[in-house]
């Protein structure tokens, strides 16, 4: 049945990524000699006298989230096989893990562009571990239907 709590969390993990794919949110700023420097999900930006320029691409971290968004999509229509959502959803962890660290790297080579100068993260950097959190509470509701499942085979 799709209308278990995991496809909820599933569903709240999905839509974060969304929002961090589509709104394009600057997750560092650093104020170098050129001007200010920021890192969204697709590039590391300036904002100078001239105006907006992209500096360096950072694909990177919006195709982990890509990857991430696809998963999660693709474990709640396998609500059917327990098993298989269940690794889909801890691969999909994995894969938010791997997101906060490519966006530390990239903060780091923001960090090297603007001289070495202090890294300063925003707070929507906090909503990658909100997602975590997502994803523990729906792999713990798919081992509750799978213990469930399990007991009621056993009273046949």
């Amino acid at each position: 049945m799709i209308q278990r709590i995991q496809t909820v969390y599933l569903v709240l993990a999905g839509s974060v990524l969304v929002l961090l794919l589509l709104l394009e949110p600057q997750f560092a700023t650093v104020m170098g000699n050129a001007g200010e420097f920021y890192l969204t999900p697709v590039s590391i930006g300036l904002t100078g006298e001239a105006g907006d320029s992209v500096v360096q691409s950072s694909f990177a971290i919006a195709a982990v989230l890509s990857f991430g968004l696809f998963l999660t999509i693709f474990s709640i229509m396998r609500y059917k096989n327990r098993k298989l959502q269940l690794r889909l959803v801890q691969f999909a962890l994995l894969i938010q893990l791997v997101a906060f660290g490519v966006v530390f790297y990239y903060a780091d080579v923001l960090g090297q562009i603007a001289d070495g100068n202090a890294v300063n993260y925003n707070p929507v950097l906090g909503i990658i571990p909100f997602n975590v959190i997502f994803y523990l509470l729906a792999a713990r509701g798919i081992k509750k239907d799978e213990a469930l499942v399990r007991s009621a085979d056993r009273l046949r």
